[in-house]
């Protein structure tokens, strides 16, 4: 399913660049937040358990990954996640 996704990236944009596969999974990463905190909310109904479940999606998201090794960006991104998932939250 991953490489249909990519594929149909390359096919938009026309690129073959290590950037825009970056881009894609970021983009990705950032649906299954949206996706994880809805799911979160409605089934933790306290504020501070959703907070802690979005906390430790935060430091385990296999998504970061962008395969099989993990490379440089991924704390970079995941700084992002937090201040993400702190607004969400509404600290």
């Amino acid at each position: 399913m991953l490489h249909l996704y990519l594929a149909s990236w390359f096919w938009i944009t026309g690129l073959d660049t290590p950037v825009l596969i970056r881009l894609a999974m970021s983009f990705l990463q950032m649906v299954s937040i949206v996706l994880f905190c809805q799911i979160a909310s409605s089934i933790l109904r306290n504020r501070l358990g959703r907070c802690i479940a979005v906390f430790t999606f935060t430091l385990m998201p296999m998504g970061l990954f962008c395969g099989r090794m993990a490379n440089h960006h991924v704390p970079g991104l995941m700084f992002f996640m937090i201040v993400a998932y702190a607004s969400i939250c509404g600290f």
